[in-house]
């Protein structure tokens, strides 16, 4: 098994350089590291004549139309880094970028692994995402039964070995929650607060340098819901359809609220699925990509491509992406279709 520490020596983690995009969009490296849910603070403003609207809050769709954004500083910027991210995952497929593999008893090192077999509180997931299960699935029923949900959460609560230094430290307190359903080849991930964030407020005024050198060796939200699908998975088409319940981040809400306004008439509290739909090489899908919450799948698809070819025989994947809101809530969904299936019969 290849460790997180040989991985990341070559891995893009760290050795994706050269990927910086203009208008002050970090590189691709420091990125993958947000994995909180509306713990990141990247604000986003948005100017319409001389008057500035801070995206951060949630109650933008709220404000006058010639008030709201047309259009967030630093979008384009965000359509050049999922460009990148594009390419990185086209290389990874093509097996030019190392990936990572990880074995269960990785969790061992500071985690605890809650599966319950049933979930039983997700009243509110169910509203939201019923109509996406009968649009995506043709169930007559819309959400499926509970008895084929588990809900995994994955709680950093112990102490732990650093990757570099090999030093025992405290736990961070990081965790990571879905809902996955294993016959549909699906999973929402309902709420995260990833370890770096957690380090940098329990160290304040830390470095990078210093913060990394303090991770444990799954840290990132795309190592914990790969791992988290391979406990429950029993389908022989892997992992396809990777939602994200209720965004809070600043930074993605802002670009959400902009798509919506434009593409939806300032609607933007009640735009039910299948919401917008953009391709994944599309300038919207690619601004999608490189925010923190669509950052994980593409770091997912990166880190893991040779995992997937080796356990569904793909040669790539085709990526869409649903952005939707249920009474306010913000959902997105990334499909990424596996490009063998393409044209195939059933």
């Amino acid at each position: 098994m290849q460790s997180a520490a040989q991985t990341r020596s070559s891995h893009p983690a760290s050795g994706l350089t050269g990927l910086e995009c203009d208008a002050g969009t970090s590189s691709i490296g420091p990125a993958r590291d947000a994995t909180s849910d509306g713990k990141d603070t990247g604000i986003f403003s948005s100017r319409r004549g001389n008057d500035i609207v801070n995206a951060s809050s949630h109650h933008l769709g709220l404000l006058p139309l010639g008030k709201r954004a047309r259009s967030p500083r630093g979008y384009r910027s965000l359509i050049c880094a999922g460009d990148k991210y594009l390419t990185a995952v086209e290389a990874a497929f093509e097996g030019r970028i190392p990936g990572k593999k990880f074995d269960l008893e990785e969790l061992r090192n500071g985690w605890t692994r809650t599966t319950t077999a049933e979930a039983s509180t997700h009243a509110g997931v169910e509203a939201r995402w019923k109509a996406a299960f009968e649009g995506l699935f043709g169930l007559s029923m819309g959400y499926p039964p509970r008895s084929e949900i588990k809900s995994v959460s994955l709680n950093q609560d112990k102490a732990y070995t650093t990757i570099i230094a090999k030093d025992v430290t405290e736990p961070t307190q990081a965790y990571s929650v879905g809902l996955y359903y294993p016959t549909r080849s699906m999973m929402l991930s309902t709420s995260s607060y990833g370890v770096p964030t957690r380090i940098q407020e329990m160290h304040q005024g830390i470095t990078k340098e210093e913060r990394n050198k303090l991770l444990p060796t799954i840290s990132t939200l795309s190592d914990l819901m790969w791992l988290a699908w391979n406990t429950v998975s029993t389908s022989p088409d892997g992992l396809r359809y990777i939602g994200r319940d209720k965004v809070y981040n600043e930074e993605t809400m802002a670009v959400m609220d902009y798509l919506f306004l434009r593409d939806k008439q300032g609607e933007t509290r009640n735009v039910p699925w299948p919401g917008l739909e953009y391709g994944g090489d599309s300038d919207e899908g690619k601004a999608l990509l490189a925010t923190p919450n669509g950052r994980a799948t593409a770091w997912l698809l990166i880190d893991f491509a040779q995992e997937m070819k080796r356990k569904g025989e793909i040669s790539r994947r085709e990526l869409k992406v649903h952005i939707f809101s249920f009474v306010g809530d913000y959902c997105m969904l990334w499909d990424m279709e596996p490009q063998s299936r393409r044209g195939r019969a059933d």
